[in-house]
């Protein structure tokens, strides 16, 4: 629960999108970018657990939950 508090959703998700923008465009790495992103969307499908996470689900859950699928779209079609 500490740890649930001390880093928020916001916090996890910003650090990880600065992480896999690197990957992507300074290490031209697009797996490493899914699998910096991959521990992130699986937290969101267990759903919040206190309030600032429902925030900031309902704040971003959607737009993070369609690109999910347009990541999982790009995965099935490019990366062997």
């Amino acid at each position: 629960e500490l740890i649930r508090v001390a880093i928020l959703w916001h916090e996890q998700w910003h650090e990880a999108l600065e992480e896999a923008s690197r990957l992507y465009f300074s290490e031209h790495d697009v797996k490493a970018m899914f699998k910096t992103l991959e521990p992130l969307h699986a937290m969101l499908e267990r759903g919040p657990k206190t309030s600032k996470e429902a925030s900031f689900s309902q704040a971003y859950g959607r737009d993070l939950n369609e690109a999910q699928e347009w990541c999982n779209r790009f995965k099935v079609r490019n990366i062997k």
